[in-house]
């Protein structure tokens, strides 16, 4: 198992060719509302996702809950991606990523 993934099985911070990866906590939410409207394919804005009732506020507390369970990607600590999975049903909710340069 390379460092990186241990890193993430044993729940700490992993580096991987200088992106950062962590558990997503609950002030992560606002960056990951904002990404969400500019990734290039399906990128849904601010205020659809309040019309589906995600707000900032719901998806902390998601976070929070530990329903919402999720890993985010930071690169020179800028947020790049994040994966977000229903701790009920294990399903993939949602996975954004921006193209780096």
């Amino acid at each position: 198992m390379s460092t990186a993934a241990m890193g993430m099985h044993c729940g700490l911070e992993a580096a991987h060719d200088g992106i950062l990866f962590s558990r997503a906590r609950p002030d992560d939410a606002r960056e990951c509302v904002r990404l969400r409207g500019l990734t290039r394919e399906n990128a849904v804005s601010e205020e659809r996702l309040r019309e589906y009732g995600i707000t900032e506020p719901s998806w902390a507390a998601d976070i929070e809950s530990g329903a919402l369970p999720g890993w985010v990607a930071r690169s020179s600590g800028d947020l790049i991606g994040y994966c977000f999975g229903a701790a009920k049903t294990g399903e993939v909710i949602v996975l954004a990523l921006l193209l780096l340069a």
